[in-house]
């Protein structure tokens, strides 16, 4: 099989390339067989430069720029021109106001600015780019970019009064308490001397500047902000959006985007700045959708996978590649956050370094070593998939929506009460998490098979059944999708079904028609379902669909697999 493996960094343990080592090495210890590819990646924080800078080449110029604190830290451009002959710079803001660069005892981001990410952009214009992306992600900083218009405006002589600019822009997120429109005079001169540069906010999160999931209530508790802190953060940048809405009616109050990196992604915005996904930044870079085309699965992941996983960090858009290419993806994660969705779209399965009930520090203590354990029994769980399946297999036409999941290639567990599961001496079962009221099961069940109008494969599907997907698909006002059944290696006793919706017919795919429902069958699969019935049973103690397979020679104890 051919693994395409795609990680973030594992922030405070493992860059991305460190990340793709492990993952790589655990991989192929699991499943020695196959063909590992390293593609690491970045959502434009720590990590943004180093991985531009494989995939694109270009120069790299030092620089020393004051830090969240103020005091001075190196710093790097990238410089690169690429095919449309534009002059450009990137830079990565972290290396100016990232959470690493506070000792965790003395971080405290009220106080924290961004100030230095004002002094690069200069250090960049000077350099002779004409394009400045900026990669947003990893700041120790709450000041919605106060301190970069604060920094650039006084490189510009723009600022009337420095001691009280000073005090109200340079001083942190907190002291934009009380900040008014004639305390952001500067803004427009400052846009205006900023025009000839195209600027691009490569933003790791689309969150907003305020609100729950917003810059200070969302992430400042993970910059050392307490719930207090953080509330008296929100009010501050609350003043300040006010400000800025009597200066700029014309932006939305929930700008996505606006809240990256402590809301420095405002500060661009008002800068001039577009926005862009981070992720697809450096995806793009690296031509990610080419080669996930060539591979049957990708492993992404980072260090903690959580609810801003999902809003425009690696591991979202890797599973909306993956998804878009019709290639499982799965997430390796130091730790997963309790209540985090186990399977998002797009993604196969989720798995954490550390488990439930173990010490992190511990566990994360030796990371190289323990992500590659980690990745090698991903491999053994997943290192079997058959070649015509991977890559594609396994996509579900949700019951409950158009988007699609993916079936988990093991045997399920109990039920979600906790039961275990009928059994029987021809029993298998295609499972996944449904959103839709009906899980497709596979139970013992013996029934005749409705009349088929082609003969192209041995499965037949009872009349029952046939409704059953008619009726499925008129709610959803599909007639696009077929149903698909498969076997593939899994479970105890070897094999295991699948049976989901899919809206493709690939080479040598057999269908046949029972009058509007086609069913298919992959060729690999067939000689295991002949003369196999599918039905659908709905009673107190069981409902969804069933197959009766007169090929299963036996099951193993659970009945979730068989051979």
């Amino acid at each position: 099989m051919r693994v395409l493996v795609a990680p973030d960094c594992f922030t405070g343990t493992l860059s991305a390339p460190e990340a793709a080592d492990a993952l790589a090495e655990g991989w192929l210890t699991g499943s020695r067989g196959d063909t590992v590819e390293r593609c690491p990646l970045s959502d434009g924080g720590p990590g943004f430069l180093e991985v531009l800078h494989a995939a694109l080449g270009g120069t790299v110029r030092e620089v020393r720029v004051g830090g969240p604190t103020g005091a001075p830290t190196p710093a790097r451009l990238l410089l690169h021109t690429g095919p449309d002959g534009v002059p450009t710079a990137y830079l990565e803001t972290a290396q100016a106001c990232g959470a690493h660069l506070v000792r965790p005892p003395d971080r405290d981001p009220r106080r924290t600015g961004t100030g230095g990410v004002g002094e690069l952009l200069v250090h960049a214009r000077r350099s002779g780019a004409r394009r400045i992306v900026l990669g947003l992600g990893g700041s120790g900083t709450n000041d919605a970019g106060a301190g970069m218009l604060l920094s650039l405006a006084g490189a510009e002589g723009l600022v009337e009064d420095p001691g009280r600019a000073r005090a109200l822009l340079g001083s942190g997120g907190a002291a934009l308490r009380g900040i008014a429109p004639r305390d952001l005079g500067f803004l427009r001169p400052l846009r205006e001397r900023w025009r000839d540069i195209e600027l691009v906010a490569a933003t790791d999160v689309d969150s907003p500047l305020l609100g729950p999931r917003g810059a200070s209530l969302g992430f400042s508790p993970q910059k050392g902000a307490t719930p207090r802190q953080a509330l008296e953060l929100e009010a501050a940048l609350g003043d300040l959006a006010a400000a800025v809405r009597a200066l700029r009616p014309d932006l939305p109050a929930d700008l996505p985007g606006a809240g990256a990196a402590g809301g420095l992604g405002l500060a661009l915005v008002l800068l001039g700045a577009c926005r862009a996904a981070g992720a697809d930044t450096v995806m793009s870079a690296v031509d990610f959708a080419g080669r996930v085309a060539g591979h049957d699965l990708v492993i992404t992941g980072e260090g903690r996978f959580d609810w801003q996983s999902l809003r425009g960090k690696v591991v979202s858009a890797v599973a909306g590649q993956g998804e878009r290419s019709g290639v499982p993806v799965v997430v390796v994660a130091g730790q997963v956050a309790p209540g985090t969705p186990r399977r998002p779209a797009g993604i196969l399965a989720v798995h954490a370094v550390v488990r439930d009930g173990e010490d992190p520090a511990r566990a994360l203590a030796d990371p190289h070593r323990t992500l590659a354990q980690t990745a090698r029994l991903v491999a053994g769980r997943f290192g079997d998939l058959p070649q015509e399946h991977a890559g594609r297999a396994g996509r579900v036409r949700d019951a409950a929506g158009p988007r699609t999941r993916t079936l988990e290639p093991t045997a399920p567990g109990p039920d979600r009460n906790g039961n275990r599961r009928d059994r029987g001496p021809r029993t298998a079962r295609a499972h996944r998490e449904p959103r839709g009221e009906h899980p497709m099961t596979v139970q013992d069940e013996t029934t005749e098979p409705n009349g088929p109008e082609g003969t192209a494969h041995g499965v037949a599907l009872t009349q029952v059944a046939v409704e059953k997907v008619r009726d499925l698909l008129a709610k959803e006002d599909r007639d696009d999708l077929r149903l698909r059944v498969g076997v593939q290696p899994g479970g105890c006793s070897g094999l295991i079904y699948q049976l989901y919706f899919d809206e493709r017919v690939l080479e040598g795919d057999l269908v046949r028609s029972f009058g509007t429902v086609e069913v298919v069958v992959d060729p690999k699969s067939a000689p295991y379902l002949d003369g196999a019935t599918i039905d659908f049973t709905d009673t107190i103690s069981k409902q969804g669909f069933t197959i009766d397979n007169p090929n299963a020679a036996g099951t193993c104890a659970c009945g979730d697999s068989f051979h």
